[in-house]
């Protein structure tokens, strides 16, 4: 599974399902992209809703409503 917007390919379709961060750089995922997908083939992407109270972790680290 392709996370957006970080771009990793770190999960099987299952094991993303149950994710709502990139186990591999944290960031928070807002649609996941099946492997076929990404290939050519036909499926969906799935949009991810984020829980609102759970810090969001991009690449400047840790943000919770603050500007760096």
């Amino acid at each position: 599974m392709l996370f957006k917007p970080c771009g990793h390919m770190c999960a099987c379709d299952g094991c993303a399902a149950l994710m709502k961060k990139c186990v591999q750089c944290r960031a928070q995922i807002d649609h996941m992209v099946p492997f076929v997908v990404c290939c050519g083939g036909i499926g969906t992407i799935s949009d991810v809703q984020a829980d609102n109270d759970e810090d969001i972790v991009g690449p400047l680290g840790k943000m919770r409503g603050h500007s760096m």
